[in-house]
């Protein structure tokens, strides 16, 4: 389970959806939706901004824009989340450029 230290956020909402655990997060005034997955050899998260839609296990990985994370075990996703997260709060917030522009 994810707890907000492990990344770094001012708030952490957690819903167990039986496919996947699903969070809200909250990094100052910018929310990130976060799926994890287990797989078959290890586990694996879809890190995303918030979308329109439903907010779900199943919603989360047919959209577009977001970053998967992919590891082992549960405790090296906790850090490639936080690593991915940080970097869609960058972009979200202007320090990152998209790399189309």
């Amino acid at each position: 389970m994810l707890s907000k230290e492990d990344l770094g956020a001012d708030k952490l909402i957690r819903r167990d959806l039986g496919d996947c655990e699903f969070y809200v997060a909250e990094i100052g005034n910018n929310d990130f939706l976060i799926a994890i997955y287990r797989g078959r050899k290890g586990y694996y998260a879809k890190i995303s901004l918030p979308y329109s839609g439903e907010w779900d296990c199943e919603w989360i990985l047919y959209q577009p824009e977001g970053l998967f994370a992919f590891a082992e075990d549960y405790e090296k996703l906790k850090g490639e989340i936080r690593s991915k997260l940080m970097k869609l709060y960058d972009l979200s917030t202007g320090k990152l450029r998209p790399y189309y522009q």
